[in-house]
This record gives C-alpha cells, sequence and structure tokens, in this order.
C-alpha cells in the first residue's frame, strides 16, 4: 500500500496568480491573535519565525505542532492581508491512542498530540480488625473482627493535558489487619489500619477506604467505611462483625467482609472456629482497593483471636 506524499513546502500565491515573494504568514492560537509558533522541520525543535517570510519562490517550510489549533493570516510583503484561515490543525498518527496501568509509584510523560486523558483508578483498601481472645465466663461479649472497607473506585474521568507534561502517579497502599486478642481471657482485637489514597497528579485524588473497628457493649464492630463518594464512584463498606453472649450457645456467627470495588473484591468473614488454636485469621482483600475481612474467634481455652485481613493497593489506568 501506498499513500500520497504531503507537499514539502507550503506554496502561496498572490492576488494575480503569482509566486508570493517575500510574503508574510502569520499564525496565532485558533480563535485568537495570541501568536503560535510553527516549526522550521520534521523534530519540532525549532521555532519559524512569526511571521513566517517566504521565499523567492513564494514557499516556506511550515511544520505544525500537533497541540495547537492554529488560525493562519497571509499578508503581502507590504502587509496587505489576502486571506485569514481559521481551524488548522496537524495531523495526528493513529499510534496517539493507548493504555498504561501502574501498580507502583511511577510517572506518567504525555505522549505527542495527546490532549485530553481518561483517568481510572482506586486507592487503598482498609485492613480488617482483629477478632476477640477465647472467653472462659458465661455472659461475656465475644466480639469477632469487622471488615475494612474498599478504596474509592474513579472509572474514566477526562481531563486535559499538555503534551510532553509529566504526571506523577502515587499509588495507594492497603491498610494492615488489626491484631487478634490477646494478654489473658477475653483481650479484644485491634483495629485494622486505614489504606491510603491513589493520586494522579494534580488531576484527582482518589480516597483511601478506612480499617475495620472493634465496639463494645454487645454490638458488632464497624465495618471500615468506604472511600468519599467523588464524580458518582465510591469505594464499598466494609460490614460489622458479629458480636454474642458465650451463653448464648451458638456457634453460627461471622466476621465481617471486607468492602469492594470494581477494581477488587474485599475478604470475606470466617465463621467461629471450633478448637483452632489461634483463631482464623481474617481473609486478605483480592485484586485492587478491597478491604480485609475481620478476624475470627476459637472455642478453644486460651486461644488468641484471628488477626483482621489485609487491605490490598490500588490501581492507576491512564487511557488516551
Amino acid at each position: 500500500m501506498a499513500t500520497l506524499t504531503p507537499s514539502p513546502k507550503m506554496e502561496f500565491f498572490d492576488n494575480n496568480g503569482d509566486p508570493l515573494v517575500g510574503g508574510k504568514l502569520y499564525t496565532y492560537m485558533s480563535g485568537t491573535t495570541t501568536p503560535a509558533f510553527t516549526k522550521t522541520d520534521a523534530t519540532g525543535t525549532v521555532n519559524n519565525t512569526n511571521p513566517v517570510i517566504l521565499d523567492a519562490r513564494g514557499e516556506a517550510s511550515v511544520w505544525l505542532d500537533e497541540s495547537i489549533v492554529y488560525r493562519f493570516v497571509l499578508k503581502t510583503s507590504t502587509d496587505v492581508e489576502l486571506w485569514t484561515s481559521d481551524g488548522i490543525t496537524g495531523f495526528i498518527t493513529p499510534t496517539t491512542k493507548g493504555q498504561f496501568r501502574f501498580t507502583a509509584n511511577g510517572s506518567f510523560t504525555v505522549p505527542a498530540g495527546v490532549t485530553k486523558l481518561w483517568l481510572s483508578g482506586v486507592a487503598g483498601g482498609g485492613g480488617g480488625s482483629g477478632g476477640s481472645e477465647q472467653i472462659s465466663s458465661f455472659g461475656t461479649y465475644v466480639y469477632l473482627g469487622s471488615g475494612g472497607g474498599s478504596g474509592q473506585a474513579v472509572f474514566k474521568k477526562a481531563v486535559t493535558v499538555t503534551p510532553g507534561e509529566v504526571i506523577p502517579i502515587t499509588i495507594g497502599l492497603g491498610g494492615a489487619g488489626g491484631a487478634g486478642g490477646t494478654g489473658g481471657f477475653g483481650g479484644t482485637g485491634a483495629d485494622g489500619s486505614d489504606g491510603t489514597d491513589t493520586i494522579i497528579g494534580t488531576y484527582l485524588t482518589i480516597f483511601h477506604g478506612l480499617g475495620g473497628t472493634l465496639a463494645t457493649g454487645g454490638l458488632g464492630g464497624s465495618g471500615g467505611g468506604g472511600g468519599a463518594l467523588i464524580d458518582g464512584q465510591f469505594g464499598g463498606d466494609g460490614s460489622g462483625g458479629d458480636s454474642f453472649s458465650i451463653d448464648g450457645k451458638t456457634l453460627n456467627f461471622y466476621s465481617g467482609d471486607g468492602g469492594s470495588n470494581m477494581f477488587g473484591s474485599g475478604g470475606r468473614g470466617k465463621k467461629i472456629a471450633v478448637g483452632a488454636t489461634p483463631a482464623p485469621s481474617g481473609r486478605n482483600g483480592d485484586g485492587h482497593g478491597a478491604g480485609g475481612a475481620g478476624g475470627s474467634y476459637s472455642t478453644a481455652a486460651g486461644a488468641d483471636g484471628g488477626a483482621g485481613g489485609a487491605g490490598t493497593n490500588g490501581t492507576v489506568v491512564i487511557e488516551w
């Protein structure tokens, strides 16, 4: 397959059809009188004068910056205007479309010719809280760990950028699970840690999920909150862990689930374990930005409570 070569030089004529010797091509930003420089060759490193002065054949080498929409004004050597044309752009090749994913901190350089990006991503999920240590006396409440919240998730937020711009990327980290209860009969578990934010330059901050927390007074622990609402997207809350009185004589209770989002699934809570030492730990989140499950409880005498599951790290997807 072959294609027609573009003209290597621009050629202009006066009103009589003769070469516009010494003519002047003024170049501006579209719709304005703000000068916008063209380039002398394909490297784009050297600006033409503005106006561009035409040679003895009425010609000039005029290369366009692909990121600029131009307005051209053509005048004679004595500054008599011949015509104005607006909305002139350079040719952008199909290779200016693509996608890049980050799972660790880094930076993104906007490709040549690209002026718009679509940003997607999720922040770090919260860790689940730990479960109670085994209890020896009736009438005392047992607390199973609560799930951590998912990080906020954002899908294809459009932003305007400049070609060659370097955008720093910070990936949110998942929160650690809280330790299970220890130190003697009835020790309570620790809260899970919050995740951290995912940050895409100055364009977008995606908020982290909260760690699961332990409640008292016979209530289930509070599930970690999901990332706050922005642009219609948010992270799912973790669920609260069950609690029960030891004299209830039932083992049909579960630790809390971690929060989920479009990039990852929260860890599933675990049922009370019979005779396990220590009690089972909560499941970690899966994928990106998901919350960890709460730690469980064991009936084994003096068994430590299960640790909460960890939240997972975030991710960023950039498309253009």
